[in-house]
Order: structure tokens, then C-alpha cells, then sequence
């Protein structure tokens, strides 16, 4: 049973031949050009850690197909290797739009987000605050993957201890109203300030 507020998984090292294993058939998914077992030959790499796997997740991060360059920036994070860390920095802070104005690879970024945090890498925690106040304004605001994005932010920052964080998290905590405000039986307004 995964910890309440979800659980990241943990990298075990692979042996080198199952490490090829897994390499041989990601290139032999890559040929077939399919999304679904694209995803599904980098998924292994989640859980698995080996020093073969970083230079092809890194080319998969540019992979047009939000869900697979998703899948490997969740693989990055399990490697382990801090050497992605300012690739991973450039894809959160790029600017990715869409004709409607709305972000172009929000699955990819919030995995970003996510593998940074469980790096460790603390360069990442600017950009990151800056991705989620984002989150905060339109159209990002109404779009579906506003709340992705900004749950990935709070878990990089609870995963980076970050103290400048808790006033962005203190402006969303929703602020208490009452349910029929012109009822008589509603508390003072020193109840609602509190």
C-alpha cells in the first residue's frame, strides 16, 4: 500500500543483462513509432536504475509524445544521476504553448518537477516556485492539467524541505466561508478572521 499522498518509486539496481534486456526493447518499441508501448518499454526503467539507461532516457525527454517524454523524466528521477538535473531545469522553465495558449507537455513537466525533487537538486526550487504561480493565473487556471502540475510542485517541495515555499502553500489553502452566509447562526466575523 502506497504512503498517504503517494509514494515514489524506489530504484533497485539492474544487472547489466537484464539492463540490455530492457535497452533492446525500447529500440525495438522506438522502431514501431507506437505511444502506448513506448511508455510501456520506459516504465521499467522507473523502478530499475542502471548507468546504460540515463543517455536514452535523456533523448527521450525531447520525444514530441507527452507521455513518453513524461515517462522518462519519471525514470530520470529514479537513476539517481544529478548530471540530468539542468536538463530537467530547462524543460520546467521552457515555455511550451499551444496556438490556445495553454501548456503543451504538462504530463512532461510535472514529472520534471517530480524528478528534481527526488534528486535533491535545490537550483530547481526557483523555477519550480515559479511553475506553480503560474498554475495560478489563466488560462493555466482552468486547465485540466493546472492541478497535475501543481501537486508534482508541493511534492518537489516537501522533497527539497523548502521553507519560502509555505507562503505559496498558505495562499492556496482554500480560506474558510460559511456554507449559508446570510444565516443568523453563523459564528462572528473574529471567527472567520481566525
Amino acid at each position: 500500500k502506497a504512503p498517504k499522498g503517494g509514494g515514489f518509486p524506489e530504484g533497485v539496481e539492474a544487472s547489466d543483462e537484464e539492463a540490455k534486456k530492457i535497452l533492446d526493447g525500447l529500440k525495438a518499441t522506438a522502431a514501431l513509432k507506437d505511444e502506448p508501448k513506448m511508455v510501456e518499454a520506459v516504465t521499467p526503467m522507473v523502478t530499475k536504475r542502471h548507468k546504460d539507461f540515463v543517455p536514452e532516457l535523456r533523448k527521450l525527454l525531447a520525444d514530441r509524445r507527452d507521455r513518453v517524454s513524461a515517462e522518462a523524466a519519471k525514470a530520470l528521477g529514479s537513476q539517481g544521476d544529478k548530471a540530468v538535473a539542468s536538463l530537467l531545469l530547462k524543460l520546467v522553465a521552457a515555455e511550451t504553448k499551444t496556438r490556445e495558449g495553454y501548456m503543451s507537455n504538462p504530463d512532461t513537466k510535472a514529472a520534471a518537477v517530480e524528478a528534481l525533487g527526488r534528486l535533491g537538486e535545490a537550483k530547481a526550487l526557483v523555477p519550480v516556485r515559479e511553475l506553480a504561480a503560474k498554475m495560478r493565473v489563466n488560462p493555466e487556471v482552468k486547465a485540466g492539467y493546472a492541478k497535475r502540475i501543481v501537486r508534482a510542485c508541493v511534492r518537489a517541495f516537501g522533497l527539497l524541505k523548502d521553507k519560502e515555499s509555505v507562503s505559496y502553500l498558505i495562499d492556496e489553502v482554500e480560506q474558510p466561508v460559511p456554507k449559508h452566509p446570510n444565516s443568523s447562526t453563523n459564528p462572528g466575523a473574529d471567527y472567520w478572521k481566525a
